[in-house]
């Protein structure tokens, strides 16, 4: 739909847009990010922008700011969504809730960004870019039940179901940390 509406990556979106999205998706709050880096390789920096638009409010996005270390994605991330949760209205997580999201995800800092740039590629319908960048997330923490559901997904849209259920039966026995229905 970005693609066929030609939305911008960054900036507004018009009223317009706006109201397409909503007929298109039946949603009513769309919600748009994007981040940008900065700094030395070793350091760097992480500004990430969210935009929450309600096409019943009109073109004027609610914006949320927030400044990291790629380090720490995982509190600038938490940092985010507490802010889009206040922003929505909804109420934020528990602790309890927030450690079994964490214990979900990689934790080195290569493997995230694997586990991400995966999850980008798969969107963008790369799936052997995607299969890649998976496999380096999957090696890099082996213990985050989330890059093996996505790395399992990838073999699947390429046809090797034997590859998939083994990536599935993996990310199940790595789920321990999550609740059911996570």
């Amino acid at each position: 739909m970005k693609q066929e509406l030609v939305l911008p990556s960054t900036g507004e979106i018009d009223s317009a847009k706006l109201a397409q999205i909503q007929t298109n998706l039946t949603v009513d709050d769309l919600i748009v990010g994007d981040y940008e880096l900065s700094g030395s390789p070793n350091d760097e920096q992480v500004r990430v922008t969210v935009r929450i638009f309600d096409p019943s409010r009109g073109a004027e996005p609610v914006t949320i700011t927030e400044n990291g270390r790629e380090g720490d994605l995982f509190g600038l991330s938490d940092s985010v969504a507490r802010n889009v949760r206040a922003a929505l209205k909804v109420r934020d997580i528990n602790t309890a809730d927030r450690a079994r999201l964490r214990a979900a995800l990689p934790e080195s800092n290569a493997a995230s960004r694997a586990y991400y740039d995966g999850l980008e590629k798969l969107r963008q319908f790369d799936r052997l870019s995607a299969r890649d960048f998976l496999k380096d997330a999957v090696q890099g923490n082996p213990e985050a039940p989330l890059p093996h559901v996505a790395l399992s997904e990838a073999w699947n849209i390429l046809g090797h179901d034997k590859e998939a259920l083994a990536e599935a039966k993996r990310a199940q026995e790595t789920a321990s940390p999550l609740s059911k229905p996570e």
